[in-house]
């Protein structure tokens, strides 16, 4: 009787465990902050396409250097502020549809040509939004909305995504390792989002070049003139005479760029923002 009795326990004891849904352990994208692969410096262009991409890859071209653009859906309208209630001077990005979407004919041929010219394309969302402050299901739709575009226009499925503003926590990382993706920051800032002179971003390549970390991962953005007329070609130079290799940043930590590639679709109804 005892025996019985036991077993009876512990068969409904199992009944019940296995009837309780696993909880599972929950799949979180990889963060990369900085390369990997010694020597490299990687240079990364976020909020295009805008009107200056050719003019920087031109310079990489003459340069022989490849780089990586992080694409959003909009471009961003810079203005200068002296209002007292910000610093002076200080430029500040609006958000909105400013100057055409991804899917004009201008901004498909700005991502088709960075693509074809053999630089690294990636996702920096649809509307550049704080993804920190979003839900999964808003997160999960500016993910894969600007993914769907970069492919639809370049036949590419991008492994990498850059968060607006460097802002992610585990929502973002769970929907970034849902898709597939890794997510990149940056370990140099040259500041030019936030105002600083040319003279400061330079200042930026040069002392990194003096100190010769293992790597370099940096952020420039791709809406501002002096950083692609005057502040690339200098961080070129620097980078090159210092030793590094100028890569991507899928070279920069030895992984793919892509998931999957394959053929541009041609453009229909549904290529609008």
């Amino acid at each position: 009787m005892l025996f019985a009795a036991v077993t009876a326990v512990l068969l409904a004891s199992l009944a019940v465990t296995q009837a309780r849904p696993s909880l599972g352990i929950r799949q979180t994208a990889k963060v990369i902050s900085h390369c990997t692969v010694p020597n490299t410096a990687a240079l990364t262009f976020d909020d295009g396409p805008f009107q200056y991409m050719y003019d920087i890859t031109a310079t990489l071209r003459a340069a022989n250097v490849s780089a990586t653009f992080f694409f959003s859906e909009y471009y961003k309208a810079v203005i200068e502020s002296d209002d007292s209630i910000f610093n002076s001077n200080a430029l500040f990005l609006l958000d909105g549809n400013n100057y055409g979407c991804i899917y004009s004919p201008e901004n498909v041929k700005r991502v088709k040509h960075a693509y074809d010219m053999g630089h690294q394309v990636a996702s920096h969302t649809w509307s550049h939004a704080d993804l920190s402050i979003l839900s999964l299901s808003k997160i999960s739709t500016e993910m894969s909305k600007i993914d769907q575009a970069i492919e639809r226009i370049t036949g590419a499925s991008p492994s990498f995504m850059r968060p607006p503003y460097g802002k992610y926590n585990d929502r973002v990382l769970q929907v970034a390792a849902g898709r597939k993706q890794s997510i990149v920051l940056w370990d140099l800032d040259t500041g030019d989002s936030l105002g600083a002179s040319v003279a400061e971003q330079k200042g930026q390549y040069t002392q990194v070049a003096k100190r010769h970390p293992k790597t370099v991962l940096a952020l420039n953005h791709e809406v501002y003139e002096s950083s692609i007329r005057d502040v690339l070609p200098h961080a070129i130079k620097q980078l090159r005479s210092s030793g590094y290799r100028l890569v991507t940043v899928a070279e920069c930590v030895g992984a793919n760029p892509y998931q999957s590639k394959g053929k541009a679709v041609l453009r229909d109804s549904s290529w609008h923002c």
